[in-house]
C-alpha cells in the first residue's frame, strides 16, 4: 500500500517521509499513522491555553479545531489537556461553568 499525506504551508506542500509499518493494511489506518507522524514529528509547536463556556470536548489526544476571530484563522491541534471549573451562585450572580483547554498546533516553517 502506498499512501502519501501532505501538509500544505506558506512555502508549499510538506510531505511525510517513508513509513514501514506492518500493522498499515488498509488505506484509513495508513492516513491515520502519516497524519499521527506529521503532528508529532513533523514541525514546531505552537501551545495555547483557552477559556470558553462549558461544552462537551473530545478526550486528550484527539484532533480539533478552533476558529480564533483575533488571528481571523482556523486552528488544528491537538488537545493536549482540558479542565471544567464551577463558580457556585451567589444572590447577584449566577453559575458560572468554564472549560479550559490546552492545545498544540504543528507549525511548518
Amino acid at each position: 500500500m502506498k499512501i502519501k499525506v501532505i501538509r500544505e504551508n506558506t512555502d508549499g506542500l510538506k510531505q511525510a517521509p517513508p513509513i514501514i509499518d506492518a500493522l498499515c493494511t488498509i488505506d484509513a489506518v495508513g492516513i491515520e499513522r502519516g497524519r499521527n507522524f506529521l503532528n508529532e514529528y513533523g514541525y514546531n509547536k505552537n501551545i495555547f491555553e483557552i477559556s470558553l463556556p462549558y461544552r462537551d470536548i473530545p478526550l486528550p489526544g484527539k484532533l480539533v479545531e478552533v476558529n480564533d476571530a483575533q488571528l481571523g484563522k482556523k486552528i488544528k491541534a491537538q488537545l493536549l489537556s482540558c479542565s471544567i471549573s464551577v463558580i457556585g451562585m451567589t444572590r447577584t450572580s449566577p453559575v458560572l461553568v468554564e472549560t479550559e483547554i490546552t492545545i498544540e498546533e504543528s507549525v511548518i516553517e
